[in-house]
């Protein structure tokens, strides 16, 4: 609780006040007296960026599956279908887990932030 002057009769009044006792004079003006800035924490854009690192990955091992539809490339003992199908598989398990977090961490930012 802060102490205020009133603008009439400068009285030192609390800010929680509605009005002046000594005059009647409305403390509170027409507009917000003080804005509140509200910041998303470190660790919450820290996590956004790595659900969103993660989803960019899944995303590039779903191109890099596209781009290998007509190579005979196979890694180590996996033939060319078996290696694009893995690949495939990864990267749409990275889109689809690195988008849920995502938007589960931007919930978790509008609930802290109301």
């Amino acid at each position: 609780m802060a102490l205020v002057r009133c603008r009439e009769c400068d009285r030192r009044i609390s800010d929680r006040a509605s009005s002046c006792p000594g005059c009647g004079c409305p403390v509170t003006e027409s507009g917000p007296s003080h804005v509140v800035v509200e910041q998303t924490g470190r660790g919450l854009k820290g996590r956004y960026l790595a659900w969103s690192s993660i989803a960019l990955f899944g995303v590039a091992c779903i191109l890099v599956t596209y781009l290998l539809r007509d190579s005979g490339l196979g890694v180590g003992p996996l033939d060319p279908g078996e290696t694009r199908t893995l690949i495939g598989l990864i990267g749409f398990l990275g889109v689809m887990i690195g988008g849920v977090g995502m938007l589960w961490t931007k919930v978790e930012i509008w609930w802290r932030h109301g």
